[in-house]
């Protein structure tokens, strides 16, 4: 297989990523083993992608069709549409930048899985870089994800994240740091700490969270005196990483049962599902946002009890809201 630097100068990777590929692909060239085919494959596979979003006319430039207006404009407004359907309404370049992303993530897991195997100490270095980078590629997942559960409504914060969205897809080497660093610290923080329950204060989940990094200007949004309920309600969520209808049904059977501090393993059986437990989770993360940001949709459409966004969508909203248009 022959070296990324011959091939990936398209514009999808920045200098520093480029120069950490091209000492992947050399170990990985070098590797007999069969299991390396397996990286090579979504390396072409992610290659490729790169080339379709590089000869894509950028969505931010006008590209009439047959007479039709086809403007960044009318591309904005068409995000906003509040019944916009993501599986069908996305233009092809977003389509393809998503999915380079996704491809981009299964490759850097794949490789360092195959690292940690092959060359546990020998490559500690480049194992860590690679690390980096996965984490980093989630946490841009992360924030597409939270641009994207603005869109609906044309409201000046859907505009804004329409906006974002398409500066992003229109390069796919930014990075979460390029457009919301706040929220790369957010994540990362929450990465390496763990909800301990207790009585469901949140004290200690938030004092773990101070400890590790998180971000003062996040932590008194959500601590202000006129904090909204939903707001605060979200950012419960975010601080046990329990959705609202499970923190309510964890509290009510902790009173039922006279349970004064409920441990994570006790909660994990009474919800029948598994909790995170593994540090630097950034996968464990984007799950664990994955369902918040589901029970709030849910909410928003069954009109139901319970903050109608994601912690992360509020503090976005509000950082959005200080932008001109």
């Amino acid at each position: 297989m022959e070296s990324n630097t011959a091939q990936i100068r398209l514009g999808v990777f920045n200098t520093e990523q480029n120069r950490l590929f091209d000492l992947l692909l050399e170990k990985i060239h070098q590797w007999s083993s069969k299991d390396s085919e397996v990286i090579k494959r979504q390396w072409r596979r992610l290659i490729e992608l790169g080339y379709v979003l590089d000869s894509e006319i950028p969505l931010a430039q006008d590209r009439p069709f047959f007479g039709q207006a086809r403007t960044k404009e009318v591309l904005v407004k068409r995000l906003c549409h509040p019944d916009l359907d993501l599986n069908l309404d996305l233009p092809g370049k977003a389509v393809v930048a998503r999915a380079f992303l996704f491809a981009k993530i299964e490759f850097l897991r794949t490789a360092l899985i195959a690292l940690n195997a092959i060359e546990p100490n020998q490559a500690e270095r480049i194992n860590d870089s690679i690390d980096k980078e996965l984490r980093l590629a989630i946490y841009t997942l992360l924030g597409q994800e939270v641009l994207l559960s603005l869109l609906p409504g044309g409201n000046d914060v859907a505009v804004k994240a329409a906006k974002q969205l398409i500066t992003l897809w229109d390069n796919a080497s930014l990075a979460i740091a390029d457009f919301c660093p706040m929220l790369e610290a957010v994540w990362s923080s929450r990465a390496n700490a763990f909800p301990t329950m207790g009585s469901l204060v949140g004290a200690s989940e938030y004092f773990e969270l101070v400890a590790k990094g998180c971000p003062n200007s996040f932590l008194h949004f959500f601590t202000r005196d006129d904090v909204e309920e939903a707001e605060a309600a979200a950012f419960q969520e975010f601080l046990f990483e329990l959705t609202y209808e499970e923190l309510g049904y964890v509290r009510s059977e902790m009173e039922q049962r006279g349970v004064s501090v409920a441990s994570p393993t006790w909660c994990s059986q009474l919800l029948n599902r598994v909790l995170r437990t593994n540090s630097q989770d950034a996968i464990g993360c984007y799950n664990e946002f994955g369902r918040r940001m589901r029970a709030a949709k849910s909410r928003a459409l069954n009109n139901r009890p319970g903050p109608r966004k994601t912690a992360e969508a509020y503090m976005m909203t509000f950082l959005l809201q200080q932008q001109a248009l």
